[in-house]
């Protein structure tokens, strides 16, 4: 497995492999299994490919969004007998709170004007 670091790669860079790379290597660190994806190799790829974009496509998120995700996901996951692991699938599905929480944070670091500070974030 190519190592696939902050270190090495400038995070703007980072393509789906890259993504993947990143969280087999966290979640073998983390939870000492193989990563598998949701349901499948090539549907996760698309879904992490129309969020950060492909070489044919423009992404509708930026990747720092798409990695702080993956590691609160990761972070703050809870393995169990039963499920010794997670994914990025699955945490896109079932995780969307923790999604929207760093979208709007991304939103209040930048100053937007559109994001209520005084109401909890509502807009």
């Amino acid at each position: 497995m190519t190592d696939t670091s902050e270190s090495t790669k400038p995070l703007t860079d980072w393509n789906v492999k890259d993504f993947h790379t990143y969280m087999q290597a966290e979640h073998l660190r983390l939870f000492n299994v193989d990563y598998r994806p949701q349901a499948s190799w090539g549907r996760e790829q698309g879904l992490l490919g129309g969020l950060i974009g492909t070489a044919r496509k423009p992404g509708t998120a930026d990747k720092a969004l798409v990695k702080a995700f993956i590691d609160e996901c990761f972070a703050t996951y809870k393995p169990t007998a039963m499920y010794p692991g997670t994914s990025f699938g699955f945490s896109y599905q079932y995780r969307s709170n923790v999604w929207q929480r760093l979208q709007l944070d991304a939103k209040l670091a930048e100053g937007r004007s559109d994001v209520d500070e005084d109401n909890d974030g509502w807009f």
